[in-house]
């Protein structure tokens, strides 16, 4: 007796395994961001195996060119504006996502879906993913949230129907393309990086006490806040600080600026604000969508989704009800 698995059943019985198994990944890089990386690494050659014992080995070296292509695209997006991250380049748990889905990709019958369909799918796929990163707070936009989504629509759009070319590569194919990219993204990005100017510095002390030093910078000195424009607020501390000190100073400029918070951003800053020693530096970074990441020392504490959270506590410095204007008018460059 024969008992070979019919043809018809066998690739319905081995597709879920590899989207299961995606399916963790993307929890582990997306809510879990670098949390989770290595656990999510670990299960790449998992992937790679399955796919390898459905397909063989050629079909995983055929996924080396979408992940590749991916990552260039989500890299020209960030250099575009479109998208927004902390560093100069694409996050790592990003970059392992898209090798993750290349990998997923051969289980799903695309083939036989016409290239009007595919691109229609890969459109949706695109506003799905990034839009469900962004809410989860693991990808920021440069742009309005809309525009952003509508502009990945288009892309993923062109990219899934592009696969079927992509499949005729090998991975040898692809090293000029990424040694390419590699060159012409790393001086574009840093010359973004270094277009932003310092706007204002300002020196804040406690009655004989030097604290910190406080440097705004933006991408025109131009600045008004609150602002619609990104921005870069970094306090070089001269001495200790605890984060209760840091956290009950912050409630009492809230406090004499007249402003209403709810309780959840009390918390919030317990729970975010980091204890300083001497030199340390605490950065305030500002998105274009009014989100900010928190750094101490160059290494992300916190993220802010909240823009009005954002504004009321950039405006401890930066807002016209300050309690030290003569300090604001230095940082925001008034010299009159």
């Amino acid at each position: 007796m024969n008992s070979t698995v019919p043809a018809s059943t066998a690739p319905v019985f081995t597709r879920w395994p590899p989207l299961l198994l995606f399916k963790l990944q993307w929890l582990l890089l997306v809510p879990g961001r670098e949390h989770f990386l290595w656990v999510a690494l670990l299960l790449v050659p998992l992937q790679a195996l399955l796919l390898w014992q459905r397909l063989g080995s050629r079909a995983v070296m055929q996924a080396i060119p979408l992940a590749a292509s991916g990552m260039l695209l989500d890299q020209l997006l960030q250099l575009g504006g479109v998208l927004y991250f902390d560093s100069l380049h694409i996050p790592l748990s990003l970059a392992l996502l898209w090798l993750a889905f290349a990998l997923t990709l051969p289980a799903l019958p695309l083939d036989r879906l016409a290239l009007p369909t595919l691109a229609l799918l890969g459109a949706a796929l695109g506003v799905a993913g990034y839009g469900a990163g962004y809410l989860l707070g693991a990808v920021g936009f440069g742009v309005h949230p809309a525009l952003a989504l509508a502009v990945l629509a288009g892309c993923w759009g062109v990219l899934l129907p592009c696969r079927r070319w992509l499949l005729s590569l090998s991975a040898p194919a692809t090293t000029p393309v990424l040694v390419l990219g590699a060159l012409l993204m790393t001086p574009l990005q840093s010359d973004a990086a270094t277009d932003w100017v310092v706007v204002g510095q300002a020196r804040f002390h406690l009655l004989w006490f030097t604290v910190y030093d406080a440097t705004l910078e933006a991408p025109t000195r131009d600045f008004r806040f609150p602002a619609t424009a990104p921005f870069r607020l970094s306090l070089q501390y001269h001495r200790p600080v605890k984060a209760e000190q840091i956290v009950n100073a912050t409630l009492d400029q809230w406090r004499r600026q007249q402003l209403q918070w709810s309780p959840e951003w009390e918390t919030l800053l317990q729970q975010t604000i980091p204890a300083v020693a001497k030199n340390d530096v605490l950065q305030l970074e500002v998105a274009p969508d009014g989100t900010a990441a928190l750094l101490h020392n160059e290494q992300e504490t916190a993220r802010f989704t909240n823009p009005d959270f954002v504004t009321a506590f950039a405006g401890i410095w930066l807002s016209e009800r300050t309690t030290d204007p003569g300090f604001r008018r230095q940082l925001m460059g008034d010299t009159l």
